[in-house]
């Protein structure tokens, strides 16, 4: 239990000055109506308090605030006799700012004393907000100051010639610290500051001159002493509010805190001062004695023993300028330290804080605030390091976004107060990619000609050369700009953050003996497209059937396209690659001849038969041209086939219906025909860096026979 003993006070006498008023011839004096007050003051042992010690009593110079009011000491009115004049000492006397009176001289009075004097009027005496300044130079006027006459028994004091006697009494405490360096340390250090957890803000009810601590607690500096205490190396001390619940001082020496907590609290009571000694090791802190004291004495207790605490600290172990390369979707790895933590740290113990971010959407996408996502995965500990970890950050995306930030690795822990507080590591910068399925414009037309064809059937046995007549299907890598919401700053997403693609059948879609056509996949990092030729060298030939057979084939490939990017992250396009066989082709069609126009055009819906030969409107996507070529007349196969009349035409393809648009030359009945040959080649532009490059994908002839009839 903390023990206090009785505070000195010392007395401020105020005199009153009654002009006497005597009648000639008379045997009485008649009372005025109020006389003059005046301060004929002696000071006795008041000690006022300095950052370096304690001063003299009040100097010239020192201003004391007086109040007096009527009626009862519990009750203020708001209209007071005296209201905070002023009266400044001089070194010898008191002198009012203003003529004190007394209301009457029969009526008993109430007095206040206020030092420092208050810069400004005080409505409420019994609720002064007070707020403790740091400031070295601003201790002696944080000194509060307090005196009361109520007279005897609180019945008042009663107008008279004598002096009115003022007691004053500290209102706020004392904390001096005394620091004793063990000879673990080769010289006394300098200590850079020493601070206590503590309130500086309270209100204070002048009337009772009770202080009650306000706001939260917060490290306060102690000034050093001009001189140490007798047997120690260093003094440190100042006024405090007066408070429970401190328990923590902290010692700064060369860059570390040596944090100690005392096992009850620190007494800080009014008009006491408090001495803790400490004796400071390198790797610990004894409390030496604690002592509490009114302003001349003191009483020591018995002596504990405080432990050096530290607080929790996180260190990145990367390079904080090199910047971390990760894909959305993907885990970063981030090594760190763990300095006076005592338990292994988990998954659970950390934060990801995000320092700060620029994200960049593509064109269609939303913007969102916060688009990416940070969360820690994991936590394992080095085991040849002790405090040493890595935590793996998992990290996902709402939307397709491009994001430069710094991140930082956050352990929440409780301080000195109990209030929250965190441990955070050096940030470090973080680059996030899209995933090649977000970053990249991706199209691709999936059919292709297994040969071209020529006017006469292929027989079996012959052979057709890989890369002369098998026509690849083109994938193109298109890139993506992602800008800024304010759009001014971009990022580019091509093909250059693509290490490798490859082609993965699925093998479910073929019988148990894996007999499936074999695909070639090529990655052109050049120009950016991914390219697929079957492979005329698998173990089973299973080509071969589809190369050397008449009339129309097709083979489907079903698989996926697996591209995987600079930081190793795949993503994966479910594709049906279809090469078609298409060496020669008879197809008829009828035309009604209410559906020739008056110019004596017509359109033939040829659709079915362009599917059938690889040429599938639904699926032409991104840049490509589509060449034709038909013969009308001159040499048509099998002209005998014909009956009638046979007439010219010419045709020409609607490239939006896929129609095939003809003009008959000559008159024509029922009955009669026509015919036409048609050669198709589709043509892909597959490179964006490489405009110019013109791929032939399809190719393929046809003979139509068109009968008219009604």
């Amino acid at each position: 239990m903390w023990h206090l003993r009785n505070m000195r006070r010392t007395k401020i006498y105020l005199v009153t000055a009654a002009a006497l008023l005597a009648l000639a011839g008379c045997d009485r004096a008649l009372e005025p109506a109020g006389g003059a007050i005046s301060i004929e003051a002696s000071v006795g042992p008041l000690t006022k308090v300095t950052y370096d010690g304690d001063g003299a009593a009040f100097a010239a110079g020192d201003r004391v605030a007086v109040y007096a009011w009527t009626g009862s000491a519990a009750s203020v009115p708001a209209t007071r006799v005296v209201d905070g004049v002023v009266n400044t000492f001089d070194g010898s006397k008191w002198t009012p700012a203003s003529l004190m009176r007394w209301q009457t001289m029969s009526t008993p009075h109430f007095f206040l004393g206020v030092s420092p004097a208050p810069g400004a009027a005080v409505a409420d005496l019994t609720a002064v907000p007070y707020t403790l300044d740091p400031s070295p130079d601003k201790y002696a006027a944080s000194d509060l100051l307090l005196a009361t006459n109520f007279g005897t028994d609180g019945a008042g004091v009663k107008p008279s010639q004598t002096a009115v006697p003022l007691a004053f009494d500290h209102a706020m405490a004392k904390l001096v610290v005394n620091l004793k360096f063990r000879s673990q340390w080769a010289a006394v250090p300098a200590v850079s500051a020493l601070t206590v957890t503590a309130k500086s803000a309270a209100t204070v009810n002048y009337l009772t001159k009770s202080v009650t601590a306000t706001g939260d607690a917060a490290l306060l500096a102690l000034p050093a002493a001009a001189s140490a205490a007798s047997g120690y190396d260093k003094s440190f001390s100042s006024l405090q509010v007066p408070q429970g619940g401190v328990r923590w001082i902290t010692v700064s020496i060369d860059g570390t805190d040596f944090v100690y907590e005392a096992t009850e609290d620190i007494p800080l009571v009014s008009g006491e001062i408090t001495t803790v000694c400490l004796n400071v090791g390198r790797d610990r802190i004894d409390l030496g004695s604690v002592s509490v004291a009114d302003w001349s004495a003191g009483t020591t207790l018995p002596d504990q023993n405080m432990q050096r605490i530290y607080l929790p600290e996180l260190v990145y172990l990367g390079d904080p300028l090199t910047s971390v390369g990760v894909t959305s979707g993907q885990d970063i790895a981030v090594g760190f330290r763990a300095d006076h933590v005592s338990e292994a740290i988990t998954a659970d113990d950390l934060n990801v804080v995000v320092v700060s971010a620029k994200r960049f959407f593509s064109e269609g996408t939303e913007p969102s605030d916060e688009p990416v996502r940070y969360s820690v995965k994991s936590v394992e500990p080095d085991p040849g390091v002790p405090g040493r970890y890595v935590a793996t950050i998992a990290t996902s995306s709402s939307v397709p976004v491009w994001e430069e930030c710094s991140l930082a690795l956050a352990f929440p822990y409780q301080d000195l107060d109990g209030n929250p507080a965190q441990a955070v590591t050096e940030a470090f910068p973080v680059s996030m990619i899209p995933r090649p399925g977000d970053g990249l414009s991706q199209w691709c037309y999936p059919h292709a000609s297994f040969y071209e064809a020529s006017t006469e059937p292929v027989s079996a046995g012959q052979t057709v050369s890989v890369g002369e007549t098998i026509l690849p299907i083109y994938y193109a890598l298109d890139q993506k700009v992602f800008k800024t919401t304010d759009g001014t700053e971009s990022k580019t997403y091509s093909a250059d953050f693509i290490d490798s693609a490859a082609f993965v059948p699925d093998m479910d879609a073929w019988n148990e003996t894996g007999d499936y056509p074999s695909v070639q996949c090529s990655l052109d990092k050049v120009r950016h497209f991914v390219s697929f030729t079957p492979d005329d060298i698998d173990n089973n030939n299973t080509w071969l059937e589809y190369r050397c057979s008449t009339g129309v084939k097709d083979v489907v490939v079903p698989g996926k396209l697996v591209l995987t990017d600079v930081n190793g992250v795949k993503d994966t396009v479910v594709l049906n690659l279809r090469w078609y066989n298409t060496s020669w082709f008879p197809e008829s069609a009828i035309l009604t001849k209410d559906s020739v126009r008056e110019d004596n055009s017509a359109s033939i819906d040829i659709r079915p038969m362009l599917r059938k030969l690889g040429l599938n409107y639904s699926d032409l996507h991104g840049r490509y041209v589509i060449e034709e070529e038909y013969v009308s007349d001159g040499y048509i196969y099998r002209r005998d086939y014909f009956q009638g009349g046979y007439f010219k035409m010419s045709a020409s393809l609607d490239d939006e219906t896929g129609s095939l648009d003809v003009r008959l030359t000559d008159p024509f009945d029922y009955g009669y025909m026509f015919a036409i040959r048609g050669r198709i080649t589709l043509w892909i532009y597959p490179s964006l860096k490489d405009p110019e490059l013109k791929a032939k994908q399809l190719r393929f002839s046809y003979d139509m026979a068109v009968t008219i009839v009604h």
